[in-house]
């Protein structure tokens, strides 16, 4: 028999567990158990102690207090809520799998919108150049409009 006393929880209570050391059940003639024997799927350990690693900093800035106040909170509000938490999520379900479908419209979409606006990118000094001059020209007008008066005056003449 192996026995571990574990720091403490995330609610400040400690942790004992305890667990039969290997060999023992075949020292003292007991079956197999068989749950152990059974294949089981591998948990990718790397991964698995990666998000550990992540969530420490998290555990160790939680209260516990506030953090049980919050839970209960959150239990509070779902309690007696479990065929409307249901419902919305079967029709979650059926939104996603509606964008789904549309999912490689979507990705098209915005492939083109980063073309676009890479297109735009690279013509922004020639639209700009040609929105400066304009304004130039509009200014120009409006200075000599009196001459252009006279000469669309003088030249109806030849629109008839």
């Amino acid at each position: 028999m192996v026995a571990r006393v574990l720091p403490k929880t995330l609610f400040g209570r400690e942790v004992r567990r305890a667990r039969r050391a290997t060999g023992d059940r075949e020292r003292r003639g007991c079956a197999p158990d068989r749950r152990r024997d059974s294949p089981r799927p591998q948990l990718d350990r790397d991964r698995a102690a990666e998000g550990l690693h992540d969530l420490v900093p998290l555990l160790r800035t939680l209260k516990p207090e506030e953090l049980s106040v919050a839970l209960s909170n959150l239990a509070g509000a779902l309690r007696g809520r479990g065929n409307e938490l249901g419902q919305n999520l079967v029709l979650l379900d059926k939104y996603f799998s509606k964008f789904n479908t549309d999912l490689p419209n979507f990705n098209h979409d915005i492939s083109a919108l980063a073309d676009l606006a890479n297109n735009y990118a690279d013509a922004t000094p020639d639209l700009l150049a040609t929105l400066r001059n304009f304004g130039i020209n509009a200014r120009t007008f409006n200075q000599k409009q009196d001459v252009f008066a006279q000469f669309l005056t003088g030249t109806q003449g030849f629109a008839r």
